[in-house]
């Protein structure tokens, strides 16, 4: 099983408060009550710097919004159960518009093999939670048969697919998702029946966790100018 990791790091335009930042001519150790006062916080370089964090924290959500609806989360936070090597990075690469360059996007891959059972009130959970990302799908505003062919229709049913071959999906479900996916594609089922039988739909997992076997493998968005496993930041050597 591939466990991928989304790390997002970019510049956020803060700086750590000096006394003299708080009209102060000594930083104080301790409040008036005695209690011991821990750093005197920060500031934004700039009100320039303070809309460029805005503008790189919302594209950091995007992305976030992109792989927890293209994966399922695993049991491990701030993780996600792939399909396959290279799935993360695929939907980063895939990404309409791509990253923006002052954004540093990379997935650490890992893979992983079982232990022992979760317990049953986690099985549960997880499975709440599954079930809620399947019937949350986007799948656009086409009407009729033929909404799969619209570009939201197209990339919802995209998605559901990757749900479907995750790993952890019980057979019982994978088979019932595939069937719907396959109507849908055929034009059997208008977008509006398909949801209707996403929101009854039983999910079953293979709830058998898992534990790291070798080093973790990283892909990373590179630039034409970046080696690939380094920090963007470092530059190639002439």
């Amino acid at each position: 099983m591939i466990i991928g990791r989304l790390t997002i790091s970019f510049d956020r335009g803060t700086a750590t408060n000096q006394a003299d930042d708080l009209g102060l001519a000594v930083a104080p150790r301790e409040t008036e009550g005695g209690k011991v006062i821990r750093g005197l916080g920060t500031h934004f370089r700039s009100a320039a710097d303070l809309e460029l964090a805005k503008e790189r924290s919302n594209e950091e959500q995007r992305v976030r919004a992109a792989f927890k609806r293209a994966f399922i989360g695993s049991p491990l936070p701030g993780t996600y159960i792939l399909p396959s090597e290279g799935a993360g990075q695929k939907v980063l690469t895939a990404l309409d518009p791509p990253v923006r360059a002052d954004v540093q996007a990379r997935v650490s891959e890992y893979v992983l093999e079982p232990t022992q059972a979760l317990p049953p009130a986690e099985v549960a959970e997880w499975v709440e939670r599954v079930t809620k990302q399947i019937q949350n799908v986007p799948f656009g505003r086409g009407k009729g048969n033929d909404w799969a062919d619209t570009k939201g229709g197209r990339g919802g049913l995209d998605i559901l697919e990757g749900l479907a071959s995750c790993p952890v999906i019980g057979e019982a479900t994978r088979a019932d998702l595939l069937e719907l996916i396959g109507d849908s594609r055929l034009q059997r089922l208008d977008r509006v029946s398909l949801q209707r039988r996403l929101d009854t739909i039983q999910v079953d997992l293979d709830a058998t966790p898992v534990a790291p076997r070798r080093a973790p493998v990283v892909s990373a968005l590179q630039s034409d100018d970046v080696q690939p496993g380094i920090n963007p930041r470092q530059r190639r050597r002439a």
